[in-house]
């Protein structure tokens, strides 16, 4: 865990001291619903943290951690943790305790921007909406989903970048669709997802941005206390593990998410997205989001391998840390299983029960 110290405020900027001596300057952020802290380097502009600049420190909730506060601080080190195994574009996220002036502790994570230079430009999923709509008046395309992102950057960025290029956004983006599943990541909203390019101008290195903001993985938007009394349950019998939490899982209808190529959200204005509702008669947003994944699995054969590697991946290990109950991440790794489950019995179904065995076979082979 790292520590921080703020030592004086004047102007609304702070002065903090870190454990090993660093001095460095901060400014509170509104955005979002957690209280958040941007710090950057205070006397020393060459000095730099594993590389970086500037860093958000972030956290729901102050003093000792509670176990009436949800675990959302946790959800970014677990995600960031699986992220980093599996060699996903990520933003590191640590554990973190900040001791402010008046010798309140606040309990939270900190990461560094992603940006490795002010002069990056980043274009959010809202934005390439945005020029996609001025640019060509089209208001028919489904919203915050692979495909349409694709058709979009084709239209905006076609001739300035490579196709080769939207080839490896579109894997990126289904590689990330797929991480949120499996991790049942509630907040991928299209301002939570987008594109960079480099010093503004390097469009030969225009790709998505690392996966950051994961706080709403593994349902823990729930309470402390509530998970505890779960995963104490789980350890007797998980016998009736699917019973209770698909209920939960099913939520996911209510929440915004990168979708395939149908959207599970709409549009209440442009700056915000509704969970969209099936109709009486139809599919949920959820059942249909999970066939359009095994699809494209069983379709795209860099996708099938990225899947094999999530499959092989030892979660419990992975997400093992000192820092955090142990009973978080006994929930987690039940999210997990539980989600390939569903994610393998979608897929038998849809291609037969000798599929899942073929699925190895075949990127072998490839």
């Amino acid at each position: 865990m790292i520590f921080l110290k703020e030592q004086s405020i004047e102007n609304g900027v702070s002065s903090i001291v870190s454990a090993n001596g660093k001095i460095f300057k901060s400014t509170e952020e509104s955005r979002g619903a957690n209280s958040k802290l941007w710090i950057t380097s205070a006397y020393d502009p060459n000095y730099t943290f594993e590389t970086h600049n500037s860093y958000l420190f972030k956290t729901s909730f102050r003093r000792n951690i509670s176990k009436d506060v949800n675990a959302r601080n946790f959800g970014e080190v677990f995600a960031y943790k699986i992220e980093k195994a599996l060699n996903l574009p990520h933003v590191p996220y640590f554990f973190c305790c900040f001791e402010n002036i008046n010798n309140q502790k606040y309990y939270g994570t900190l990461c560094p921007t992603f940006k490795s230079s002010i002069l990056d430009v980043e274009i959010t999923g809202l934005d390439l909406h945005n020029q996609y709509r001025k640019k060509t008046q089209d208001e028919s395309v489904e919203i915050n989903c692979v495909y349409t992102y694709v058709k979009q950057l084709q239209a905006v960025y076609g001739g300035r970048i490579t196709s080769e290029q939207i080839e490896d956004i579109k894997q990126a983006m289904l590689k990330i669709a797929l991480f949120d599943y499996v991790t049942c990541q509630t907040d991928r909203h299209w301002k939570n997802m987008g594109f960079l390019i480099p010093n503004g101008t390097d469009l030969s290195k225009f790709a998505t941005i690392p996966l950051y903001d994961n706080e709403k993985c593994f349902i823990f938007n729930k309470s402390l206390s509530w998970i505890e009394k779960f995963a104490a349950d789980l350890q007797k019998s998980n016998k009736n593990l699917e019973k209770k939490i698909v209920p939960l899982i099913d939520q996911l209808d209510r929440v915004p998410r990168l979708g395939i190529r149908t959207s599970t959200t709409i549009v209440s204005d442009y700056d915000n997205l509704l969970p969209k509702r099936a109709n009486e008669g139809e599919d949920s947003c959820t059942i249909v989001f999970t066939r359009e994944l095994a699809q494209e699995i069983h379709d795209n054969e860099r996708l099938r391998s990225f899947y094999l590697d999530i499959k092989k991946l030892d979660i419990k290990e992975t997400l093992k840390d000192e820092d955090a109950p142990e009973f978080l991440q006994t929930f987690a790794c039940a999210i997990w299983d539980l989600r390939i489950a569903q994610l393998d019995k979608t897929y038998i179904q849809m291609f037969g029960e000798n599929q899942e065995d073929n699925m190895e076979a075949q990127v072998n082979e490839q």
